[in-house]
């Protein structure tokens, strides 16, 4: 049986000692880690046991919702995304007062309680069925390391009634603003970084805007696939966040053209020259965005469509005195809304469901239909026009 034992050592730090093999001649090979308390080293003990293929011992200790919650944390983290794990953190919120209880002792009900709750205060299907999974993910591993015997996630599903949870397209007001927006007045370093990063995170937004172009083709985008003359852009390459790498789209849907509108060729044409040397149309730090970047990219593009600068942030967080309307956006979206809106801005202009398709990147044209096209007031418009001219025509040919 392999054991661990505990004892403080020389540095200050909790010393744990975990048995992983045998040499030769029967000599036991020990492996140290540390940490400031037991509770470090232990989480480091799990680890090993798992990346080693040793099991898991299950003690009293080791038999809560947050052991195991912490070990898959761990271990699944470490594959995923930033947003992902954001994701995750958010549904292990949602399963707070699981906290404490052993897993032996959960039920079902527990689960379907949690559910209820989350209905009932209105979060979206998805959001509902995201902390579901986690729940599900974490007790299985506890299940599959006999904490556990019973599978209670089974029958437990999120309710049919509970919200969609739909990207919208933004509306006219916001997409104006991308457009227009402006440096603000800067008076430390911190805010004439962002300034001056600024033009980067506009042309990335109106990319997507444009050209409906995904977050991962805008980062891998290089000038040889942007035809400027024919105005179109070759999209055969995608940045994966997840690996650090430029990859083929995951479809053969993915490869395509797409129009580059005249107003963003403009824009285009200014741009080439601002990066004169560089292969990619986004270069950052002289090579790709990371994710991380990216983020901060986007949060530098809605400050200062809001008029936030950093100098606000840094006084709203350091003094209570001063009103949440300060660090408050009144305008905020995603860049997968941009790519909603572009889909919407082309429905309602006439492009076909096929080539809206093509120019998406979508193998299926239900994608399309069910995901990204939203009802906006400016196609109401535009289909009250369609609508009052016939009307017209009718009236007319009536008449003769």
């Amino acid at each position: 049986m392999v054991r661990a034992k505990k004892k403080k050592h020389s540095s200050g730090l909790y010393r744990m000692s975990i048995t992983i093999g045998k040499q030769s001649d029967g000599t036991p090979i020990r492996q140290y880690v540390y940490g400031k308390t037991k509770g470090d080293c232990e989480d480091q003990i799990a680890q090993l046991r798992i990346d080693k293929k040793m099991g898991v011992v299950v003690t009293d200790k080791r038999s809560t919702w947050d052991y195991w919650a912490a070990t898959w944390k761990a271990l699944k983290y470490k594959q995923v995304g930033k947003s992902t794990q954001t994701m995750y953190d958010c549904s292990l919120k949602h399963l707070y007062r699981l906290q404490g209880r052993a897993v032996s002792d959960l039920t079902s009900l527990d689960i379907m309680a949690i559910v209820s709750d989350m209905e009932s205060e209105g979060y979206a299907k998805k959001t509902i069925k995201t902390a579901l999974s986690v729940a599900s993910q974490v007790l299985t591993m506890a299940r599959q390391n006999k904490a556990m015997a019973l599978n209670i996630m089974e029958g437990v599903k999120a309710p049919k009634n509970a919200p969609s949870q739909q990207r919208r397209a933004v509306t006219k007001e916001e997409q104006d603003a991308i457009w227009n927006v402006r440096p603000l007045p800067y008076d430390n370093k911190a805010d004439q970084f962002r300034a001056e990063r600024l033009p980067l995170a506009r042309m990335l937004a109106l990319m997507t805007l444009c050209c409906g172009l995904r977050r991962g083709e805008t980062v891998a985008l290089q000038w040889s696939n942007v035809d400027m003359e024919k105005r179109c852009i070759y999209v055969n390459k995608s940045y994966d966040f997840k690996s650090r790498q430029v990859k083929e789209p995951k479809t053969a849907a993915g490869v395509r053209r797409v129009p580059i509108p005249a107003e963003y060729l403009n824009e285009l044409s200014g741009w080439r020259k601002a990066v004169p040397y560089s292969l990619l149309v986004f270069p950052c730090n002289g090579g790709l965005i990371s994710e991380s970047e990216h983020e901060r990219l986007w949060d530098t593009l809605l400050d200062a469509i809001n008029g936030i600068t950093v100098s606000k942030r840094i006084s709203a967080g350091r003094t209570k005195k001063k009103p949440v309307e300060v660090i408050t956006r009144r305008i905020e979206f995603t860049s997968h809304d941009l790519r909603h809106t572009f889909a919407t801005n082309a429905a309602v202009k006439g492009v076909d469901v096929k080539t809206l398709q093509y120019m998406m990147g979508h193998e299926k044209a239900e994608t399309l239909l069910d995901i990204y096209t939203h009802f906006s007031q400016e196609a109401w418009d535009a289909a009250a026009r369609i609508l009052d001219g016939e009307m017209r025509d009718l009236e007319e040919t009536k008449k003769k």
